[in-house]
């Protein structure tokens, strides 16, 4: 059974726009993938899911779809708030499919001043 606190970590991260994404979800850096299927060709429709599901209404579900390797998932915001150093948060469900195994998870991430998106509590 994969690590809860693993796949947090590691969808947290893909919060984060840019290549350095999948590496974290093929285990480049932080040990076991949610699945080992994953690759780089993956990186690119995760990130525009990821990009869309920031701005997303909540609970609207944001799919993505890789045809190349046949991996899919979707990302909801569930939540939305403020931390407590005031920035503006949400909370999303994500699922994986790949290899026919999925995966689902939770994460959240906190808008920064430059607009950007980090890892951060709700």
């Amino acid at each position: 059974m994969t690590s809860k606190p693993f796949i947090a970590a590691l969808a947290a991260s893909l919060l984060l726009c840019g290549c350095q994404q999948i590496e974290s979800w093929t285990g480049g850096t932080s040990g076991n993938p949610p699945s080992p299927a994953l690759n780089a060709d993956d990186s690119r429709p995760i990130t525009d899911a990821k990009q869309r599901a920031y701005t997303a209404p909540i609970g609207q579900q944001i799919t993505w779809n890789n045809p190349a390797t046949g991996h899919s998932g979707t990302i909801t915001a569930v939540k939305d708030g403020y931390s407590q150093q005031g920035a503006y948060c949400r909370e999303f469900q994500e699922t994986i499919m790949a290899q026919d195994q999925p995966k689902t998870t939770s994460s959240s991430a906190c808008q920064q001043p430059d607009g950007s998106w980090k890892p951060g509590p709700l």
